[in-house]
C-alpha cells in the first residue's frame, strides 16, 4: 500500500516534469513572452513548495 503510494507520487512528479518540459518547447517554438512568464512562475511556485 505504501509502496503504491510512493510509486503514484514519483509518477505524478515525472509527469508534471514532462509536462514543463513540453510547454516549454511550445514556448520556445511560438515565441510567446506570456507562455515563457507562466513556465517562469509555475518553476518558481514547484522549487518554493517545501520538498
Amino acid at each position: 500500500m505504501h509502496t503504491s503510494i510512493r510509486q503514484c507520487v514519483l509518477f505524478d512528479k515525472i509527469f508534471n516534469a514532462g509536462i514543463r518540459i513540453f510547454n516549454f518547447l511550445i514556448c520556445a517554438i511560438s515565441g510567446s513572452a506570456f507562455c515563457f512568464a507562466y513556465f517562469v512562475f509555475r518553476a518558481y511556485l514547484v522549487l518554493a513548495m517545501p520538498a
